[in-house]
């Protein structure tokens, strides 16, 4: 018997802290620290750090986009039970957000007499 366990390592996975300090544009080095904004991480991946911060930067849009979608297409309040049509719904209503936000970003580019508004 191996004691219980499922067969998997239970050793943790090495963990490294990576920081980074920026500057607000415009500032110089010798103002006060408040122009500078600190951050840190605590991660397993090999990447350098600079990596690491991008990836946790597009990992954090990607959660604002659920938000999003969860607030204003009420995708957090799931009716179906079988999977088969949860994955549909689901579905379904990325393709409605994706229209939606396409058609959105097109009539803000567009002059209102383009979308048919009189001038």
């Amino acid at each position: 018997m191996n004691g219980g366990g499922s067969g998997c390592s239970s050793a943790p996975a090495p963990t490294r802290i990576i920081a980074s300090t920026s500057r607000t544009p415009g500032t110089s080095r010798t103002r006060s620290t408040r122009s500078s904004t600190s951050d840190a991480l605590a991660t397993s991946l090999d990447e350098p750090a600079n990596q690491v911060f991008d990836l946790y930067a597009l990992r954090w849009q990607i959660e604002i986009a659920f938000k999003r979608l969860k607030s204003l297409l009420h995708i957090d309040r799931l009716e179906a039970k079988d999977p088969d049509l949860v994955r549909t719904w689901i579905l379904a209503h990325i393709i409605a957000a994706l229209l939606i936000e396409d058609h959105a970003a097109e009539a803000l580019d567009a002059p209102p007499c383009a979308l048919g508004y009189p001038a």
